[in-house]
């Protein structure tokens, strides 16, 4: 393997028959992936069955049809770039969240997680939420970790034992009712009640969803 980081290894450059996973459209005929806003933040749209509108939410598949030979694209490139040719010294989003500054992957996950983005900076300025955003790391996608947002610290640290298997079935399945799996944690109504896409059908679904993942297990 060649590697342009040690953290990130490439393929290389002369490897062949490289085999691209179908795309999203493919597997999950029934929804769609959109942009909104400047910043390109990614929602899934799912078609419901029954007459009801369709649901949108949180979408963390990624760009597709990536060349392993290249790499994902560094999607924060150009936002890391202006703040190393200011002088910046100290880059973590606390940091700016103390200062008052609004950056990109703040403005980003506000939009992700519909919500102000004075929020999402005061809590990162109260050492209550994190945003994950390494500048060795450009092409993540921002995403923010705490109490007030759709995964928090608990729920995060949980997701490494299966949130299944430490009691979460409800939770767990409402992620999948939703089309969002498990591992990008609950959403719940009653912890979030600013959130429009969970209603009382979603609620059923992830009940029947729960029973049907119990029956599996069962049998």
């Amino acid at each position: 393997m060649e590697s342009t980081t040690k953290n990130l290894p490439l393929a290389q450059a002369s490897a062949q028959h490289i085999q691209q996973s179908e795309p999203l459209e493919v597997s999950y005929p029934s929804s769609q992936k959109v942009l909104e806003g400047e910043l390109g933040v990614p929602f899934r749209v799912i078609e419901v069955s029954g007459g009801e509108p369709p649901v949108r939410v949180y979408d963390t598949s990624g760009p597709e049809s990536v060349d392993p030979r290249k790499g994902l694209p560094k999607r924060r490139q150009a936002w890391v770039d202006a703040r190393i040719a200011r002088g910046d010294q100290n880059f973590s989003q606390m940091h700016y969240a103390k200062r008052g500054i609004v950056t990109e992957e703040m403005r980003f996950v506000a939009l992700r997680e519909n919500v102000d983005v004075e929020l999402v900076r005061s809590e990162l300025a109260a050492g209550s939420a994190i945003i994950p955003a390494n500048i060795n790391h450009p092409e993540l996608e921002p995403m923010i970790i705490g109490s007030k947002f759709l995964v928090d610290q608990r729920q995060h640290r949980q997701l490494r034992g299966g949130v299944f298997d430490r009691g979460r079935g409800r939770e767990a399945a409402l992620g999948h009712a939703l089309g969002r799996g498990h591992g990008h944690g609950p959403v719940d109504r009653r912890e979030h009640p600013r959130d429009p896409r969970v209603g009382d059908a979603q609620l059923a679904r992830a009940d029947r969803h729960r029973a049907d993942l119990s029956s599996a297990r069962e049998g």
